[in-house]
């Protein structure tokens, strides 16, 4: 309160006030100045003392720990423990009064317990009292055979516990041991100051410090800790001080009135400055100017004054002007514009109100601007606006006006308040904007969002929005009609989709978010109620508005129609590989006895008739054509639905191109065809499935052969072009016309080339080539001048490699394999008794059998060396009978080779896991059979 009254004041009181303040804060200074000093020395003395008192104990504390560790050192290796260790007889009697004179050393108590080395109690010292902890411990260290130290709680306080093993030269093992413990505390028995383990910790060194021990101790970080200080008494320094201060108080008192009688003197120039001041303030602006008279800084003072009252006209003025551009301003918008008191009442408004109203200015004052509302609206709008009012904050009102020609039109009116610098309000800005042409915008997109909700439900689609950071999805409101009440508009985070089906949707939205991509994704609703199960396919984007950074919107659409559909297709793409396995397998059955038949009678009679051996050549070749076309119609089927597997193999090219010819030999020989060939003595390698790339090039010269009049020449070439080897297969046959040439590799495409039919084929061969060639990476093309100009067809594959010289010979010729005894079992009587006597024509031991459980039997007792075993059997099938072989030790060791109509990849992984060692595919090559038999091949 007197300070607030000191303040307020005149100049002079302010001046001597602040003078005498000066003078007691610099003597107060100088008090508590020299206060601190004294009392820094005086701690600084304190300091130093219990330094050296830290020093004392920690000298105290070495002493005791190493008379300690000396005295039972000595104890420990004294030849009274080591004979009491040794012979039991009557040491009872010495070996306590021996231990009880080590009970104390050096003042500190000891207890003391001799052990066994199992840690079993021999003696101790009187009043010894080890804990099961501590025993448990002792005997711990007994194994680890090392003399150590250690610190326990006990609840007398905290106990040095130490061991000494003993050990004797003729063992390395301790045979006994000395343990002894002494409480820390009395080792230091000042209660200020205490002795504790664990290391030291930050702090200084008269408050803590560690301790100088004996090795055996040196682990357990032994510290002298101070628990307490003593205060510091400032009591007879309080005397001398207190009259310091009250010197310091009388001299402030002389200062305060010496002040107030110079301060009157000094500033008698500015009360005449603060006159002039009170009556600018009081008369306005005019032009009455300071006098500029007096000390300098008055002079300068009064200057200043003149210089601010001149700015201040001339703002004034400068005001006046904003606010006549201001007018002119709210006269240029669109909106009507208008300025009110702090209570409400409207004191301008700009020409654009006037206009639209028809009211004369001289009737709008006050509360004339109600004469514009609609008389039933009146009392709604006055109550907002007298509450907006009262508020003293912006508002805005939605009212109905009419214009000079007497037509309503709706207008937002809004209102904010002007404050003064105390946050009153002073005045209300206000503005109405017509909103005929925003609810015409309205409108417009009112009917634009039907026309898009009625779109979206006639294509069963709806839209989205979605928010990754927050989970946030929001659906259009026909989503609950399409996809059902799941599909709420304020759905979160797509919950009502199946968990993985949510998280691979998430992923792949959070990817686009950071590609700026687009998206779609595919989800299967489970069934409810009853229902089929439904498709839907979520399409979507990443936002790119900046406002929505985390954001993603597109549509859903209902696909259960196209899904059934390619489920449908799928099923039916199925049943169509199954027919086409059942087919071949069908077809294989019966072209097996013949091949085989053929066989006997190439056996039987090899010096027969010309006109037989052409007959048996026909059969030979029909049934080698007809294999063919049932391997293409197979393998059309795997490629194009992606079921077939290459293997990765080094592949000799010459070879391989030398053993499609050999495939080819027989019907090139029979329809006269001279074969000229080129490249072929080099080794050319490359990557790849050796027998698919045989049946690239074999289903070209087999082409070749056909389509090429009895008596023609077939050119096959190989050649190195850079990293690629490059075949040519060309002919001079019938050739291809334009119209059929980009069409050649085409599924099932066929040219009438020929007048003679017999030896054509499906349509499928040319297809297979161009498949296998493109997935060893490959390209192939056909070339022919036209019609009866032959044709020529290129396959280019990747070989990266060096041409070496090889032995482009013909293979050598198989040979016959020794008599062995040979099962064959096959519910095809004709398949297996045409084998069976092929077989016995090479002198081989041969049994038959026609079902599963009579091929076991035959076998436990003929005791097969191979097995030639069909799988589709009657009652058990071929995998079972394999199964069982193996596991007989008769047969287990029997060569099983499968004859099946069934070829497939998966086929022979199953053959192979059941057992058997080969698997061949009906109809069987004789040759092919036959190396196997004799552990010449590999049919796999």
């Amino acid at each position: 309160m007197l300070f607030d009254r000191l303040a307020a004041g005149s100049l002079a009181r302010r001046f001597a006030f602040s003078a005498a303040a000066l003078a007691a804060a610099a003597l107060l200074l100088t008090l508590f100045a020299s206060w601190a000093l004294v009392a820094q020395q005086h701690a600084s003395g304190l300091r130093a003392l219990q330094t050296k008192e830290m020093d004392f104990h920690e000298a105290s504390v070495h002493g005791s720990l190493q008379a300690l560790a000396t005295r039972l050192g000595e104890v420990a290796d004294s030849a009274i423990l080591a004979n009491a260790l040794v012979d039991s007889a009557g040491r009872e009697t010495y070996l306590r009064p021996y231990l009880n004179g080590a009970r104390q050393v050096n003042g500190v108590p000891v207890q003391l317990m001799l052990t066994d080395f199992e840690g079993n109690a021999i003696s101790e010292s009187s009043g010894a009292q080890f804990s099961p902890a501590q025993l448990a411990w002792l005997r711990r260290q007994l194994e680890k055979a090392v003399d150590t130290a250690t610190v326990m709680d006990a609840p007398d306080g905290p106990e040095l516990l130490a061991v000494r093993l003993l050990r004797y030269t003729r063992t390395q093992t301790p045979e006994g041991a000395l343990i002894y413990k002494v409480r820390l505390d009395d080792i230091e028995k000042d209660r200020a100051i205490r002795l504790v383990a664990g290391g030291r910790k930050a702090g200084s060194s008269e408050s803590q410090r560690a301790v100088s021990v004996p090795p055996v101790y040196s682990d357990l970080g032994l510290t002298l800790v101070r628990t307490g200080a003593s205060p510091v008494d400032y009591s007879a320094l309080l005397p001398h001080y207190a009259l310091i201060l009250a010197v310091v108080l009388a001299l402030a008192t002389a200062v305060l009135l010496l002040g107030a009688r110079l301060a009157l003197a000094l500033t008698h120039d500015l009360r005449r400055l603060e006159g002039f001041s009170s009556s600018v303030v009081r008369d306005g602006f005019g032009g009455r100017r300071a006098e500029v008279r007096g000390s300098r800084e008055v002079a300068s003072l009064a200057h200043s004054i003149n210089h601010m009252v001149d700015r201040l006209h001339r703002q004034h003025a400068q005001l006046q002007n904003e606010s006549e551009r201001f007018h002119q301003l709210a006269n240029t918008i669109p909106q009507m514009a208008w300025i009110a008191s702090a209570a409400g009442e409207v004191e301008w408004y700009n020409d654009r109100w006037y206009a639209y109203t028809g009211i004369a200015p001289g009737q709008a004052a006050g509360d004339g601007w109600r004469q514009s509302l609609d008389e039933a609206d009146t009392p709604g709008v006055i109550s907002q606006w007298r509450a907006g009012i009262a508020s003293g904050e912006a508002f805005s009102l939605t009212i109905s006006m009419r214009g000079a020609d007497r037509q309503a039109r709706r207008f937002l009116t809004q209102l904010a308040p002007l404050r003064d610098a105390g946050g009153s309000v002073v005045q209300w800005f206000g503005t109405n904007t017509d909103l005929t042409p925003l609810e015409q915008a309205e409108r417009a997109v009112r009917e634009s969002e039907e026309r898009l909700r009625e779109g979206l439900q006639a294509a069963n689609m709806a839209a989205w929005t979605w928010d990754l950071h927050s989970g946030e999805t929001r659906f259009s409101d026909n989503a609950t009609v399409l996809f059902g009440a799941a599909w709420r508009s304020d759905g979160g985070d797509w919950c009502f989709l199946p968990e993985a089906d949510r998280a691979r949707l998430r992923e792949m939205a959070e990817d686009a978010l950071v590609r700026h991509a687009s998206y779609r994704c595919e989800v299967e609703l489970p069934p409810a109620g009853g229902a089929e199960a439904r498709w839907i396919e979520v399409r979507g984007k990443a936002d790119s508005r900046a406002d929505a950074p985390g954001s993603s919107s597109g549509i859903v659409l209902d696909v259960s129609e196209r899904k059934r559909a390619e489920v449908a297709l799928l099923l039916a793409d199925q049943r169509k590989d199954e027919f086409l396995a059942m087919l071949a397998h069908e077809l294989r059955n019966p072209l097996a006895p013949i091949s085989s038949a053929v066989k006997i009678m190439e056996l039987v009679s090899p010096d027969a008739p010309p006109q037989v051996r052409k007959a048996r050549e026909v059969i030979d070749r029909q049934t080698r054509h007809l294999s063919r076309l049932v391997d293409d119609l197979m393998d059309v089927s795997r490629i194009s639905t992606g079921k077939i597997a290459l293997r990765d193999e080094q592949v000799d090219a010459a070879a391989m191109v030398l053993r499609a010819i050999e495939m080819n030999r027989p019907l090139l020989e029979a329809r006269g065809h001279r074969l000229e060939t080129h490249g072929l003595s080099q080794q050319q390698m490359l990557r790849g499935d050796s027998t698919r790339l045989t049946q690239v090039i074999g289903n070209l010269v087999n082409n070749a052969a056909k389509y090429t009049e009895a008596g023609g020449i077939i050119r096959v070439s190989l050649e190195r072009d850079g990293a690629w080897l490059v075949i040519r297969v060309a002919d001079n046959g019938v050739g291809m016309s334009p119209q059929i040439l980009p069409h050649v590799f085409n599924l099932f495409l066929q040219a009438e080339r020929s007048l003679d039919r017999s030896l054509g084929g499906l349509g499928i061969g040319l297809s297979v080539v161009k498949q296998l060639t493109e997935l060893h990476g490959g390209t192939v093309e056909a070339h022919s001048a036209g019609e009866r100009m032959g044709s020529e067809f290129v396959v280019r594959l990747p070989a990266p490699g060096i041409a070496r010289t090889a032995d482009a010979g013909v293979p050598a010729t198989i040979a016959a394999p020794p008599a062995r005894r040979i099962l064959v079992v096959d519910d095809n009587r004709d398949a297996v008794d045409a084998l069976a006597m092929m077989l016995k024509l090479g002198g081989n031991d041969v049994e038959i059998a026609y079902e599963g459980m009579a091929a076991l039997a035959i076998a436990q007792s003929f005791v097969p060396d191979a097995v030639v075993l069909d799988i589709g059997l009657p009652g058990i099938d071929g995998y079972e009978v394999a199964r069982r072989l193996r596991a007989r030790p008769e047969t287990a060791g029997a060569l099983i080779v499968a004859v099946t109509g069934y070829g497939q990849k998966e086929d022979r992984e199953r053959s192979r896991a059941a057992g058997f060692d080969h698997h061949l595919v009906k109809p069987i090559e004789s040759d092919a059979l036959l190396k196997l038999l004799g552990g010449q091949g590999d049919a796999d």
